[in-house]
């Protein structure tokens, strides 16, 4: 996750983890570097990069306040020849020009290149270097051989950017995140093991309904048991996607072709009475019913998009610079709501 030491460029790089001393508060920088390439990370720094994120969007579009944090800095995309652009990429690249940064885009072959050495020779020219690959290994190989912060672009075993982003629109509609239900419908794919990963730290409760031959490993199994039982929250598995979605605040799925996991209108109608959905592009229609994903006033899909290019902003923020942090601390917690202590 770290190496022992990263460039910064004559800026200290920024952990991720802070503690509240105030409404208007310098971050301090505590590590030399940080990747961002899965969820692994604390509640503290997780709290922490999603109030950078509002608190960016909201000085930026409500009182037209300018950050120059990436000036005279570039972040490099480094990209697998024939992996696709996302929309994990346009929010970084819409960041980094954002942030007054510049972007530099690089193809590799994964057979033919040695992921390390080449992301330790872009880190004599970049800031920060951006990965979109296959394989986990060659995510987590240049974030080792780099000497600069390594961001994940998603691979086909992680995607963060795109599980946090969704998970800022979430915190955006209910304005708290503990003790919400999540229910995954669906095969397990990169985002669901990234929810594994971002779901126990923050407090937020899963249940899932995956086909048997798409369904989460051992392995998997495993690490999330030790994730909830560390955070105090909870988890499920079921059968059908009635019993998943039943009084459940998020509806999730990603593209597939299991029709009998289709996320219908009856199971929005007894999932949560305030539920909303997300899912990443393309949209399936064997996966959720046009309904659901049609709701302007519950569906985060767009909302989304718009959160992954300010969690983005927040990230690169995070990573080159001290920043101070000016708008009311989220309330997480639910708190100022009453919801944080004996509800389910």
């Amino acid at each position: 996750m770290m190496n022992a030491m990263r460039k910064c460029y004559g800026i200290p790089c920024l952990a991720l983890n802070t503690m509240r001393l105030s409404t208007s508060q310098l971050i301090r920088p505590e590590l030399r570097g940080r990747d961002f390439v899965n969820g692994d990370f604390t509640p503290s720094e997780l709290k922490s990069v999603l109030w950078t994120a509002v608190d960016l969007r909201d000085r930026s579009t409500q009182k037209n306040e300018n950050f120059s944090y990436m000036r005279g800095k570039s972040v490099t995309i480094l990209q697998e020849s024939g992996m696709p652009d996302t929309l994990s990429n346009v929010a970084l690249v819409t960041a980094a020009h954002r942030l007054g940064g510049n972007v530099a885009r690089m193809a590799f072959d994964s057979n033919k290149t040695d992921v390390s050495d080449l992301a330790n020779c872009l880190s004599e020219v970049s800031s920060v270097i951006a990965v979109s690959c296959r394989h986990q290994a060659a995510l987590q190989a240049a974030a080792d051989g780099a000497a600069v912060p390594v961001v994940s672009l998603g691979s086909e075993q992680h995607d963060p950017l795109t599980a946090l982003g969704e998970l800022l629109a979430v915190l955006e509609h209910y304005s708290y995140l503990k003790r919400l239900t999540l229910a995954w419908v669906g095969p397990c794919c990169a985002r669901l093991r990234s929810f594994l990963q971002l779901l126990p730290p923050l407090g937020i409760h899963l249940r899932y309904c995956c086909p048997q031959e798409e369904d989460l490993s051992p392995e998997e199994l495993g690490d999330l048991v030790g994730r909830t039982v560390q955070h105090h929250t909870q988890f499920s598995r079921h059968e059908s996607a009635a019993e998943a979605t039943y009084r459940a605040h998020v509806l999730a799925t990603t593209c597939h072709q299991y029709d009998q996991l289709q996320i219908t209108e009856k199971h929005a109608a007894e999932a949560d009475l305030d539920w909303t959905f997300v899912q990443d592009l393309p949209v399936s229609r064997s996966a959720v019913a046009a309904a659901v994903h049609g709701d302007r006033q519950r569906s985060l899909v767009a909302a989304s998009a718009g959160c992954r290019h300010w969690l983005a902003t927040a990230l690169l923020t995070e990573l080159c610079a001290e920043h101070e942090r000016r708008t009311d601390r989220p309330d997480f917690e639910g708190e100022r709501r009453g919801v944080g202590i004996g509800s389910g």
